[in-house]
């Protein structure tokens, strides 16, 4: 089963039915992708982040006010970082992002557009959806649920994280779909894995969790450890 083509047409229905317009996250995506090169992140890449045009983004969250963040903003030289070639250095990014945003989904929502391919938008919702454990401080927390996500990505053969986010979300709307899901976890985690084994093997035994992993993605090992 094609799981992006699938879930793509759900979360689109569910998305036009919700807000009575479509969402459309790579115009968003593309705007800040120079931000991937490690550019000092501005007030102006977050309003476009917030457009209301493009997804719904003020209905549930707000960016700190500019005099508030702005000399963090033009101190954010080299902070973002591409994570599959310094994936040694992710939590600290993550960390010294939460310094700025000083919240946990503010923070996600820009990692998320910055690189898709690697990262999902923070949500209780899923968290729970996805039965993973909750961290010790918010940089834990998002670690080990874009951890699970990672592996989910394999797992559905899917080429972005982000996508994986994507279908959560559609099984938080729809109790069908999140059977599915269910359904899908209990027979196709590698190595026989509950997602709650991944969060506690990344974190405890992760030269385990990249031996399981390394067969059938070498990068997601490295993510992983």
């Amino acid at each position: 089963m094609d799981w992006k083509e699938k879930y793509e047409d759900l979360f689109n229905h569910i998305v036009s039915v919700k807000y009575g317009r479509p969402i459309d996250f790579q115009a968003i995506e593309r705007k800040v992708s120079h931000l991937r090169d490690g550019d000092a992140i501005t007030y102006e890449d977050l309003e476009t982040i917030a457009r209301e045009d493009l997804w719904p983004f003020k209905k549930y969250w707000m960016w700190p006010a500019r005099e508030q963040i702005e000399d963090k903003l033009e101190d954010s030289w080299g902070v973002i970082i591409d994570p599959a070639a310094k994936w040694d250095e992710e939590e600290d990014m993550i960390g010294r992002l939460l310094d700025i945003f000083k919240h946990i989904s503010l923070m996600s929502i820009l990692l998320r557009f910055i690189w898709p391919e690697h990262y999902a938008i923070y949500s209780r919702a899923e968290l729970q959806l996805l039965q993973i454990e909750r961290g010790q401080n918010d940089t834990q927390e998002y670690m080990n649920l874009i951890t699970e996500m990672r592996a989910l990505r394999l797992s559905f053969g899917l080429e972005r994280t982000a996508d994986v986010d994507m279908i959560a979300w559609v099984c938080t709307q729809r109790e069908d779909a999140r059977e599915e899901l269910c359904h899908h976890l209990k027979l196709n985690l590698p190595g026989d894995l509950s997602p709650l084994d991944v969060i506690k093997g990344s974190w405890t035994d992760p030269l385990r969790m990249a031996e399981i992993y390394i067969d059938s993605d070498i990068f997601a090992a490295g993510e992983i450890t």
